[in-house]
């Protein structure tokens, strides 16, 4: 078997903003993906708790506990880093994180893992991350603990709280073309299309002739415009050549090169993430003052940012009509104001 993975952040965000997360173990053949919550706080820190805990174990936790103290001393220790930081630079305050805290505000995730065991293949789900069978006519089999239509707010895993839905555990048929892994943006494109077995055996194919991580976000780019897939973090393992024996990593992507790629890393042993607020707070200039803004800010800048601050209404809209309208006004207003 050949295993191919992939990650792929948000049109107009970047890799350090990305909130999925995927882990492979070759030695005892599990895969595990997961998608933070961007509404939520630090949840990439969780999606990687709860993907490393799949890796390790080959099930769902059933006692959370360990795994949400293991979180909640993460955000201590981040909370004491800023206090240190703050003595000389005030913006870096963590006010917002403790009242959170306090709140017992935290990350939400879902979680899907895939274990091939020498007679029998099981994933168990919770949320809209989930495994997808292609059989040999390219119909599918969904493995997922989601109920009707892929949507905004899915069953997950919180860092505090009990979080929602209850977590499925289902023998995989192995008896298959290929197996997807995948968050959400993939699961609902190929549920909308799960008849359509001409487009599924073509979005196969461009699958499977994936290499490398820039032929990936090509491919998502052209599914976003050409499909209308959801413009979120994208997260895709590809098993293939089922029917051979072996267990081997073809290509798989590494989120924090990815990072580093694009200088966002400035201390590899600090966290990747900002809470939901400080990232609208940053994306926007909300919080600067009027001078700054109007001295460094340029034409561009602005654009972006208004690009930026449309995809993040886009999340929160779940009829595709009015998705499409604004998409479409987005591109008429940026337009009117280039003529000018």
């Amino acid at each position: 078997m050949k295993v191919k993975a992939y990650i792929y952040h948000k049109r107009a965000e970047k890799y350090s903003d990305c909130q999925d997360c995927f882990g492979i173990n070759t030695q005892n053949n599990r895969i595990a993906v997961s998608d933070g919550m961007s509404q939520s706080i630090f949840p990439q820190w969780w999606a990687q708790i709860l993907v490393d805990y799949y890796l390790e174990n080959g099930c769902i936790p059933q006692d959370i506990h360990p795994l949400q103290e293991k979180w909640q001393r993460m955000l201590c220790t981040e909370i004491e880093h800023r206090e240190k930081e703050a003595i000389t630079n005030p913006k870096r305050d963590p006010w917002r994180l403790k009242n959170l805290l306090a709140e017992k505000s935290g990350a939400g995730a879902t979680l899907c893992g895939l274990t091939l065991g020498d007679s029998e293949w099981t994933c168990e789900c919770l949320g809209d991350s989930c495994v997808i069978g292609i059989n040999h006519d390219y119909s599918l089999n969904f493995y997922t603990s989601q109920v009707g239509e892929f949507g905004n707010h899915p069953d997950y895993f919180d860092s505090f709280g009990k979080g929602r839905g209850e977590a499925i555990k289902k023998s995989v048929n192995r008896d298959v073309r290929a197996i997807l892994i995948v968050t959400d943006p993939f699961a609902e494109l190929f549920m909308i299309h799960e008849n359509n077995y001409d487009f599924i055996k073509q979005r196969i194919k461009e699958l499977t002739n994936l290499n490398n991580h820039k032929s990936f976000s090509e491919l998502v780019e052209n599914w976003r415009d050409m499909y209308g897939m959801h413009n979120d973090d994208s997260t895709l393992v590809l098993i293939d050549d089922i029917s051979k024996s072996g267990f081997t990593i073809e290509y798989s992507d590494n989120l924090t090169e990815l990072c580093v790629g694009e200088g966002t890393i400035k201390n590899e042993n600090r966290t990747l993430q900002q809470t939901l607020s400080e990232n609208i707070l940053s994306k926007t200039n909300i919080c600067a003052e009027p001078e700054a803004i109007s001295s460094t800010q340029t034409y561009e800048d602005a654009i972006n940012q208004f690009k930026i601050a449309t995809e993040s209404l886009l999340s929160f809209c779940t009829a595709k009509k009015r998705k499409k309208w604004l998409c479409k006004h987005l591109k008429e207003t940026i337009k009117e104001f280039k003529k000018k």
